[in-house]
């Protein structure tokens, strides 16, 4: 057995190193948690946590990560006018992160630390992330072939299990998530390592892979229903992240599939990643930070340009909603909100009138609409201040902020 399908089993030795950088990790994921629920205006902050999942899960330039193309791609998504065929590439990438978010969601409230995980819940999140159903209306089942399965890795090439192995690893792997041996993060970084080797899907999809470590996490009660952006920093940083591949990548040691690393090199790898994944962790947490603070001055702002208002009325409930709905129309804010079209639009006026929303130009709606450049220019801000701190590699800095 490859040594990666190996770690599940027995007792690892967890470095001083790797143990603090998990619990540190753990810690700013929590009191982020926290501080993101004793906000007013916590359901805000949730969303825009859950949409920067989103846009990290769905870019792949490896440079460059804009939310105001996510904001875009959901309103193109939204227009019901545009035909499917005009859709932009883009756009329908959205769509399938859309598909992600919508399963991430529902798992949430399936997956509670009572909760054991099994391969079917792993079944049903691939099908769900693939088709938006569950896998007893698709039929989807495990992989039944090797030859369809990508096996190269950034750092060489690997052999994946036979599909008769597949069941039997997965149900290894879930015997050591409903364990609780390791800390959260060091757990959901070997399970991650032990996913990714297994490949127990004919279609590799990475969301399900995202899914399994929002999963654990809700399972050992990490956070409370909230949607971390964890893929933000595979998304910005792959090169890090991807030391998992070192654990992967065995057999290109000497040409032996039955080859394993010496238990010292193999337990110094394992490590490394896991304080790798925990920095991931740290910028998920920074970022949930970055968001509250972000999204609270910005209501501040907003309160001042808008002056006074009657409590109750529609423009106190649309300030909170702009800051994750940043892109609206008549149309779309009566969808959310429920009011009717003349209270709307007196709203939508008045806001434009304040400075908060202006007109966008070249849309592909029927109608007019709006954006909260505010909000744009917030978050762009919040990103390229954070990010940095997360790059090693200085040509992405570059790039990111150009």
């Amino acid at each position: 057995m490859p040594a990666s399908l190996s770690l599940i089993n027995g007792s690892l030795f967890i470095s001083g190193k790797a143990a603090g950088d998990a619990a540190h990790a753990e810690m700013s994921l929590i009191r982020a948690d926290a501080k993101l629920h004793a906000s007013a205006y916590s359901t805000n902050i949730a969303e825009m946590s859950s949409l920067l999942e989103l846009a990290a899960s769905t870019h792949d330039d490896r440079c460059e990560l804009k939310l105001s193309k996510l904001f875009r791609n959901l309103s193109e998504l939204e227009d019901d006018s545009l035909p499917l065929a005009a859709r932009s590439p883009e756009a329908e990438e959205t769509a399938r992160g859309l598909r992600y978010l919508r399963a991430l969601r529902r798992m949430m409230k399936q997956v509670s630390p009572k909760s054991k995980l099994g391969p079917e819940l792993l079944l049903d999140m691939h099908s769900r992330c693939l088709t938006n159903s569950g896998h007893h209306q698709t039929g989807l089942m495990f992989r039944q072939s090797s030859d369809t399965i990508p096996s190269k890795t950034p750092l060489g090439t690997f052999s994946v299990p036979d599909p008769d192995q597949v069941f039997p690893l997965l149900l290894s792997l879930c015997g050591f998530i409903n364990k609780n041996v390791y800390s959260p993060v060091t757990q959901t970084a070997i399970a991650y390592c032990h996913y990714e080797r297994v490949k127990p899907f004919e279609v590799d999809d990475r969301y399900t892979t995202l899914m399994l470590c929002h999963a654990i996490f809700a399972r050992r009660g990490l956070l409370h229903m909230t949607i971390a952006p964890l893929s933000l920093f595979a998304s910005i940083n792959p090169t890090a992240f991807e030391k998992h591949y070192d654990l992967q990548n065995i057999e290109a040691e000497d040409g032996s599939e039955d080859a394993q690393l010496e238990e010292t090199e193999l337990i110094q790898r394992l490590n490394g990643w896991i304080s790798s994944y925990a920095n991931s962790i740290e910028l998920a947490a920074a970022s949930m930070n970055a968001l509250c603070d972000t999204i609270e001055a910005l209501q501040q702002h907003w309160h001042q340009q808008l002056g006074r208002y009657s409590k109750g009325s529609l423009l106190e409930e649309l300030l909170p909603l702009l800051s994750s709905h940043p892109i609206v129309t008549v149309e779309s804010i009566m969808t959310l909100t429920g009011r009717s079209f003349s209270t709307t639009n007196d709203a939508i006026a008045r806001l434009a009138e304040a400075g908060v929303l202006s007109l966008a130009p070249h849309t592909h709606h029927r109608t007019r609409v709006f954006r909260a450049d505010d909000a744009f220019r917030a978050y762009e801000t919040m990103l390229e201040n954070l990010l940095p701190r997360f790059l090693l590699n200085a040509a992405f800095r570059t790039q990111l902020l150009n």
